[in-house]
């Protein structure tokens, strides 16, 4: 037995100073978008909605705004056309597409959708499915309701067999047609990764493809048919 401790004891050491060596230089943790999308999500929604109303989190897989919107005492529904097997206090979860939904018009208070909207219609060949799934979220959010979308940006746009990459003209587009009222937000890694408040002059095509977030905030102001 007091070498099987041993024993024990030797690999639990050499497994943790394998994730601590694993770790250095992983700049994921912590430095992704999620670093500027969460805060902006939580602080707009706290300015605009008092505890107890509807809020959906689209593309609520693995997403942990999520539970954090729960906690707040949002009453909260998650969608995703992944099956998410999360039971917690606030929270249903419906497994669906965005683009159509069998909730009722104007069911919602708010709408989140955190890096997700770049995706919607890009594995099943659907060009516009991004602009199907802005429609529909307009449907379903209530009159002066407020959406928090969080998209890839930059000065060119791009798609390709992943995402949705968008400049100023395809977020206009994205939004064209709606009454809503609009404000929106950039972010940029600095050359050591850190996340910080910039304006679209300041970006580039090239390396910024993938280094800059903008984060949007709507407000419906009228339904818009």
């Amino acid at each position: 037995m007091p070498m099987y401790t041993t024993l024990k004891k030797l690999l639990f050491q050499i497994i943790y100073r394998t994730y601590l060596w694993s770790s250095k230089g992983n700049t994921e943790f912590g430095l992704s978008e999620r670093i500027v999308e969460y805060p902006f999500v939580v602080r707009n929604l706290q300015e605009d909605l008092p505890s107890g109303k509807k809020i959906l989190v689209v593309g609520c897989a693995g997403d942990v705004i999520t539970t954090i919107l729960c906690a707040l005492n949002y009453k909260t529904w998650g969608l995703d056309i992944k099956f998410v097997p999360l039971k917690y206090p606030n929270f249903q979860f419906l497994q669906g597409d965005i683009r159509h939904t069998n909730f009722q018009d104007g069911f919602f208070d708010a709408i989140v959708a955190v890096s997700t909207i770049e995706h919607v219609g890009i594995i099943d060949g659907d060009r516009h499915g991004d602009l199907k799934a802005i429609k529909e979220m307009i449907r379903i959010l209530a009159k002066g309701g407020v959406m928090l979308i969080t998209v890839p940006y930059s000065k060119e746009k791009t798609v390709d067999s992943f995402q949705r990459v968008y400049d100023d003209r395809e977020i206009k587009n994205l939004l064209k047609g709606f009454s809503i009222e609009k404000k929106f937000e950039f972010y940029k890694q600095d050359n050591k990764g850190y996340w910080m408040q910039t304006s679209p002059k300041n970006l580039h095509s090239g390396s910024d493809l993938d280094s800059a977030v903008a984060l949007l905030k709507l407000k419906l102001l009228k339904s818009s048919g």
